[in-house]
């Protein structure tokens, strides 16, 4: 049986859920904690996962001690000059071990790429939705039998717009 390993977008997360971005009027520490809290609920109540790894841009001078042995979360902090975006990619590309991979964003360029790399999706209103139901998926799995989920026209002008960018033909 495959490791199942959750990869989160710390940052995009936060931002996505309301509770999380409350925590951030008390600072930014308060709303990376409730992530954290809320991933070691999720270990505990659902089972569905033996891991999550949680990256911050940023560096772990910003992050209490205290907070990163949680058992079943580990806390990653980008390097100097590295965005949380690449550095999730780079962690997809280095796994090695057979691990299966979830990438928990609602950023268009992260599930994009992380879909390259083998790793499945789910986005960040299904992970916040999904605590304590049991173990029904809303994981956006990738098919090698031809058949593809579509996007929107709103998330192809989006993803378009970011290749625009990131290739400078803007």
């Amino acid at each position: 049986m495959k490791r199942r390993i959750a990869i989160i977008d710390g940052y995009n997360v936060i931002y996505k859920d309301a509770g999380l971005q409350k925590r951030m009027d008390v600072s930014l520490a308060s709303a990376r904690d409730g992530l954290i809290e809320y991933c070691t609920r999720w270990l505990s109540t659902r089972g569905d996962f033996i891991e999550f790894w949680i990256v911050f841009d940023g560096d772990s001078s910003v992050m209490p001690s205290s907070t990163s042995g949680v058992r079943g979360v580990r806390v990653i902090f980008t390097r100097t000059k590295e965005d949380a975006d690449d550095r999730i990619l780079s962690l997809l590309k280095e796994a090695s071990d057979g691990s299966d991979f979830v990438v928990i964003s609602s950023d268009n360029y992260v599930s994009g790429n992380a879909k390259r790399h083998g790793a499945s999706i789910m986005q960040v209103s299904d992970f916040f939705g999904t605590l304590g139901v049991g173990k029904r998926s809303s994981i956006k799995r990738n098919r090698s039998d031809g058949d593809t989920d579509r996007l929107s026209p709103v998330e192809e002008r989006k993803i378009n717009e970011s290749l625009k960018k990131e290739w400078g033909l803007e």
